[in-house]
């Protein structure tokens, strides 16, 4: 088949860190179309897309009143199911279902685009896009050495690292690696697979010189040993692959990472999950994105008190970042070198969260060693550490309070747009947290909401500080809460 060039702009982009540009074919709120680094078709001259299906959650009430669907996923498999018929699709091989979203993923030709595109079933259709993947002693930055009382460092929660796959058995992660899957559209999980779980699913991909890319994120996160450590060293590692190996390119698909995102929400409660991070990206946003699919997916994990943290890119934009991280319900993560400056391959725009510490970083690498890297890749996983060492330190903080403490730094200016961004700085992070929280005390799991505190106690920079005046004594002499 002769690809028309409608369909050429669809698809594959030219392999480079974050390199990869948003498309929407079909949408009611299609935002600008970026085409830039172009590239053929594969051989079978198919379109991989995103289908969202339109929906209606107060039809879905109805019909779970007249004792017809029993929850929110039967009605989701409803209209998927009613959606593959008016498409004669009868192959489900190929097809991908979201159970938590309206949403399929799948490979078309250009005549089925066509029927797609004129569905009333169909809400947008959404290129499949190929995302990329974008410590010196940056603790001082980020002042963990100036935190009097760092006894949780993340103890109890987990991260996700949506990235290449991780090496559990590196002694940086001293087993703390504890669960991981992996989706592959071309079927680089172990045994091929498009699709495998477990630790041993969420192993390094093979075949590409990128493939430590995972490993490395993991280490910043939450490594540790006695010469080096992440930033939140007692947390636990979720590692998911999603990036699969395209003869020499290396790249996962949107719909590899919303299966990611959707595996992280069914096991957020399961692992105690803090926080998801995914140094990977692509393309050039000025503004929000909010439309993209995978926004659905980091409103969903929020609900669960689940931060999405990702990096900005290294394309050097000073008015731009890249997808997914023009999302503005995720954490996005610009980078600063070692002495404080704004990294100069950094992508930055006005709606920019944080910037930490991105350059020149130490962590783990493939086959148990240690390597130094940079980029934003190494800048987002501060932020999603940091959120843990939080999040353990305040158990019943909600994901807004968390992304609102970590934007508590100083502002730094970035001199070639002189916008400003405040940096991580850990400290003021549990500061804020502290105002509007009191921490549980020692051996507890559970703080007050806030309007709630004690009068009696306060947590002061991880000490807690007990009123003896008389009004908090009961008339037996103890202290009353």
């Amino acid at each position: 088949m002769v690809a028309s060039n409608l369909v050429k702009q669809l698809l594959w982009h030219a392999l480079g860190v974050f390199l990869c540009s948003a498309f929407i074919i079909t949408s009611a709120c299609a935002q600008q179309i970026h085409h830039s680094d172009v590239q053929t078709l594969p051989d079978n001259g198919e379109i991989p897309v995103i289908v969202v299906l339109k929906s209606s959650p107060k039809a879905s009430q109805e019909r779970q009143a007249q004792g017809g669907w029993l929850n929110l996923q039967d009605y989701i498999s409803q209209v998927q199911e009613e959606f593959t018929k008016e498409q004669g699709w009868v192959n489900f091989n190929e097809l991908v279902k979201f159970k938590h979203v309206p949403a399929v993923a799948k490979s078309v030709s250009e005549k089925e685009l066509q029927r797609l595109q004129q569905s009333q079933l169909v809400q947008g259709v959404y290129a499949d896009r190929f995302n990329t993947p974008a410590l010196v002693n940056s603790h001082r930055t980020i002042g963990l050495n100036g935190i009097p009382d760092y006894s949780h460092q993340g103890e109890g929660y987990a991260v996700a690292i949506i990235d290449s796959g991780v090496e559990s058995s590196h002694p940086f992660f001293q087993q703390r690696v504890i669960d991981g899957a992996c989706f592959s559209f071309n079927g680089s999980c172990p045994g091929k697979q498009k699709r495998a779980f477990g630790v041993s699913a969420g192993q390094p991909c093979t075949g590409n010189a990128g493939c430590f890319h995972g490993t490395h994120v993991a280490g910043i996160v939450a490594g540790f040993q006695a010469q080096l450590s992440g930033v939140a060293p007692q947390a636990n590692l979720l590692t998911l692959n999603v990036f699969s190996i395209a003869g020499q390119r290396m790249g996962s698909r949107d719909s590899d990472i919303m299966q990611a995102l959707e595996w992280v929400y069914e096991h957020a409660e399961k692992h105690n999950v803090a926080a998801v991070n995914m140094s990977l990206g692509g393309g050039q946003f000025s503004h929000t994105c909010d439309d993209a699919p995978i926004k659905r997916f980091i409103d969903l994990l929020a609900q669960k008190n689940v931060v999405t943290v990702i990096a900005s890119g290294n394309e050097r934009y000073t008015n731009a970042v890249a997808s997914p991280a023009c999302i503005s319900t995720a954490l996005t993560v610009g980078s600063t070198d070692p002495d404080g400056n704004i990294s100069s391959f950094s992508n930055s725009y006005a709606e920019l969260d944080v910037v930490a510490p991105g350059g020149e970083i130490t962590s783990s690498g493939l086959q148990g060693r240690y390597i130094t890297s940079s980029g934003t890749s190494m800048a987002a996983p501060q932020v999603a550490g940091a959120i843990a060492l939080l999040r353990s330190a305040f158990p019943d903080a909600s994901a807004k309070q968390l992304m609102l403490a970590v934007k508590q730094g100083k502002a730094v200016t970035d001199p070639r747009n002189g916008l400003q961004t405040v940096a991580l700085y850990v400290p003021y992070a549990l500061e804020y947290l502290e105002q509007i929280m009191v921490a549980p005390a020692p051996g507890g799991n559970r703080s007050e909401p806030p309007g709630k505190q004690p009068a009696c106690r306060a947590n002061v920079d991880g000490i807690i500080v007990e009123d003896m005046t008389e009004h908090c004594q009961s008339a037996g002499g103890n202290i009353q809460w």
